[in-house]
Order: structure tokens, then sequence, then C-alpha cells
């Protein structure tokens, strides 16, 4: 009876140790898994904050080239401005002459049909 609860014991002590083991291994391959989730993550990390980087890189570009199209849009619709008030001055210049022509010859007309009533 001794020997039967001592062979029970030792197999029991058996089962818990294969047991103990069993849960070690386990332990193991999930510490594993989890040390190399954490690798990845931490890869997925830092190329999340260079894609970030880089992303804010190319905002910082585009800011840039807009603020230089901006002025460069500003600067040509100023010369547009500048070259419509100088048509309009010429188109003046260029009425006003018309008027001087045309009030010029009406006079030479008037002075040739004087000349030819006098003679």
């Amino acid at each position: 009876r001794l020997g039967r609860a001592l062979s029970s014991l030792r197999s029991r002590a058996r089962d818990g140790a294969q047991e103990v083991a069993e849960q070690q291994l386990r332990s193991e391959e999930q510490m594993l898994r989890l040390q190399e989730e954490c690798r990845e993550l931490k890869a997925s990390q830092q190329q999340s904050e260079q894609e970030a980087a880089a992303l804010r890189h190319v905002q910082r570009e585009q800011q840039a080239q807009l603020a230089l199209v901006t002025a460069e849009r500003e600067r040509l619709s100023q010369e547009a401005q500048e070259w419509k008030v100088e048509a309009e001055k010429e188109r003046k210049i260029k009425d006003e002459m018309s008027e001087r022509v045309s009030h010029w010859r009406l006079r030479a007309d008037a002075e040739g049909e004087e000349k030819d009533r006098v003679m």
C-alpha cells in the first residue's frame, strides 16, 4: 500500500514536472512571439516615422512652391494691370491724334474751299 502511494506520488510528480516543462515551453514560445511582434512594431513605427518625415518634407516643398506661384501670379497680375493702363493711355493719345487729324483735314478743306472761292 505504501508502495502504491509512493508510485502514485512519483507518477503525479512526473506528470506535474512534465506539465511544468510544457507550460515553460509554451511560455518561452509566447515570449519569442511577443519579442518578434515587438520588433515588427518597432520596425513599423520607424517606417511610419520616416514616412511622416517624408510627408512633412513634401508638404514644406509644396508650400514653398505655392508661395512662389502665388507671388508670380501677383506679379503678372500687377504687370497686366500696368499694361492695361498703358494701353488705355495709348488709346486716348491715338483718339486725340485722330481728332486732331480730322480737325486739320476739315480746316485744310475749309481753307482750300476759301481759296478756291477767292480765286
